[in-house]
């Protein structure tokens, strides 16, 4: 999607733009939403200015493309975090198992990104000039500063908690599921094949997701209102459809402002069928 500089400003534009909205509408995950995208639009930002300022090989580039390129590394580094707060502080379930996990799911993820940023810096200062250049495909590669090191461990461990922090808090604890189940398909979904198809270019071509998940985020309340009318009937028919817990597939999306149709549902209580 980021061929070049005026592409990534279209993206850029949109999705500042499509922040702004979710700041300001305030509906139930709203400013998750906005948290979340936040380090994904600022690196589409810096991907304009690098695309006028390109390297043009790995070691050889002027001093605005060296600095936008561990900005843009800095940036996406947030986003185990920001996903993990929008799947624990955005979600419809609460409760006392809710509450226990909180704190070390967020522990960890604030863990795993100060490492990386500490990795990065480190990198940074003691490597060469590293620049961003542009390849094959004619997508950014962006400066690699964590796979400087020449450590299998760090970059295996880099590649897998950087998707299982924010993938496993998702299944934990957002709800209602659908929403789950779409963010999950948008991140980790469009990350990995991305990763295999483009091993070089890869972190920048992502850059597109941030379009599809404000996209989303823009649209989730009006998905939510035609699922609680149009399918909540064939739910309670299925074997699980009659339990209190069959109506936050859809309905515990639907928001008046800030407040849920429905009160918040506690998991500390055992699903049990209902005349």
């Amino acid at each position: 999607m980021c061929w070049s500089a005026e592409v990534s400003t279209v993206f850029s534009i949109l999705d500042v733009a499509a922040i702004g909205v979710l700041c300001f509408r305030d509906q139930k995950r709203d400013r998750y939403y906005a948290l979340a995208a936040a380090p994904i639009a600022g690196q589409e930002l810096c991907q304009i200015f690098l695309w006028l300022n390109m390297g043009t090989d790995s070691s050889t580039c002027n001093d605005i493309n060296v600095a936008l390129s561990l900005l843009v590394r800095v940036l996406v580094s947030f986003l185990p975090l920001t996903f993990t707060v929008l799947a624990i502080y955005g979600s419809d379930a609460f409760g006392d198992r809710f509450k226990r996990w909180t704190t070390p799911i967020i522990g960890i993820a604030i863990l795993f990104v100060t490492a990386r940023l500490v990795l990065t810096l480190v990198a940074f200062f003691i490597n060469p000039r590293m620049c961003t250049i542009v390849g094959p495909n004619h997508h950014q590669i962006w400066a690699d500063y964590l796979a400087s090191y020449g450590i299998p461990a760090i970059d295996i461990g880099n590649a897998l908690l950087y998707v299982a922090i924010p993938t496993l808090a998702t299944f934990l604890f957002l709800r209602p599921i659908w929403v789950t189940i779409i963010l999950s398909a948008i991140g980790p979904g469009t990350l990995i094949p991305l990763k295999i198809l483009l091993p070089l270019e890869w972190a920048s071509v992502w850059c597109w997701v941030s379009s599809l998940f404000l996209f989303f985020a823009l649209v989730e309340p009006i998905i939510g209102q035609a699922g609680a009318k149009h399918f909540s009937g064939p739910i309670a028919l299925l074997p699980f459809g009659r339990t209190q817990f069959a109506p936050t597939l859809w309905t515990k999306s639907v928001t008046v402002g800030a407040q849920s149709l429905r009160p918040p549902i506690d998991w500390d209580i055992i699903p049990t069928q209902v005349p």
